[in-house]
């Protein structure tokens, strides 16, 4: 009986497996852009729906108290206490509340339960600290003033996935955070016109920073140093805005935009959710969208843009290059001026 024997098949030579190597390597790198493309695409609209919550639960308060939350608990303003000189922050210490607007909107984001640790003295517009009072949130409150709370030290380490853009990855990076900040209201900006504290981090033999909660989400307060209020923003100090002030129009006005806390060299800071101030607009330049100081809107997006919550709730996308007069001019609430297409 005759036995037949196939042919063996030769095995691959080293061209060859070398050729396979490369193809697939090309195959690689022309698709790991469009898949990195295609993940910041899902991150921003990630983001865009944590701002379209904010801004329902904007809507929400305005609702229930026929008013917007204040921008921050800050200094005094004019008229809230006669012993107090207002908009006034000085250069160490400072002894009010400093929560800022994230906190009052906690409990139209499914974040009741937290809200409802803080003191609820203390999470008042109109409670100003007098004579020796320490308000301030990372400070130990006595008893009489926690009254039976959470201190808000505490509160502070909660970390809010809603409030954090899904770009932002310095998790792990941080030098140091805002604790918190004020905008002055009787000097030229950007020198003195704004000014904020930060605490830097154990690196540097201070604060655990990424113990504390984050966020990339602030109001916007416009320019409330001009005489006269022209360029004010919905959310300022100690603000109690009404929809009905703001009458360039509710989808005409920026109300929350996002910020990183500023990136420079290895500094790399952060806001706070339970502290973050509002941030300015100014037709200054180094005031504008996309500049990497503390106090500018700006994103982790890659597409050049930031986007940002208008008063009526709707979600926009906002070019870094937006022209510095739309910029002041969109962040303003009672102005008078047209703004056209936002780019």
């Amino acid at each position: 009986m005759k036995v037949q024997t196939g042919r063996l098949r030769p095995a691959f030579t080293l061209v060859e497996l070398l050729v396979v190597i490369a193809i697939i390597g090309i195959l690689v790198g022309l698709l790991l852009p469009a898949v990195q493309a295609a993940r910041e695409a899902a991150r921003r609209m990630s983001c865009s729906n944590n701002l379209k919550q904010l801004g329902l639960a904007m809507h929400n308060f305005e609702s229930t108290y026929k008013r917007l939350p204040p921008g921050y608990l800050g200094p005094p303003r004019p008229g809230m206490n006669a012993t107090a000189t207002p908009y006034t922050d000085p250069a160490t210490g400072g002894n009010q509340q400093y929560y800022g607007m994230l906190p009052f909107l906690m409990p139209f984001v499914e974040q009741a339960p937290l809200y409802e640790q803080f003191p609820r003295d203390l999470v008042r517009y109109d409670r100003i600290a007098v004579s020796t009072e320490d308000l301030r949130w990372l400070g130990t409150l006595t008893p009489a003033l926690l009254g039976g709370a959470t201190q808000p030290w505490n509160l502070a380490q909660y970390k809010i996935p809603g409030f954090v853009c899904p770009s932002d990855a310095k998790e792990g990076k941080l030098t140091h955070v805002w604790s918190r900040g004020h905008i002055r209201a009787s000097a030229a900006p950007p020198s003195t016109g704004v000014t904020a504290h930060l605490f830097t981090g154990a690196a540097t033999g201070g604060w655990p920073v990424d113990a504390l909660g984050k966020t990339n989400y602030l109001g916007m307060c416009g320019r409330p140093d001009v005489s006269g209020g022209q360029f004010e923003g919905i959310f300022r100090n100690r603000s109690r805005t009404k929809f009905a002030e703001v009458t360039d129009g509710l989808s005409n006005t920026l109300a929350i935009t996002e910020a990183h806390g500023g990136v420079s060299g290895t500094s790399v800071g952060t806001w706070l959710w339970i502290s973050a101030i509002t941030l300015p607009a100014s037709t200054t330049a180094s005031w504008l969208p996309g500049n990497n100081n503390w106090f500018n809107a700006a994103s982790f997006h890659a597409a050049g843009t930031i986007n940002g919550t208008a008063a009526d709730g709707s979600v926009r996308s906002i070019a870094k290059t937006i022209d510095a007069t739309v910029w002041l001019n969109y962040c303003a609430m009672k102005d008078g001026n047209t703004i056209g297409e936002i780019p």
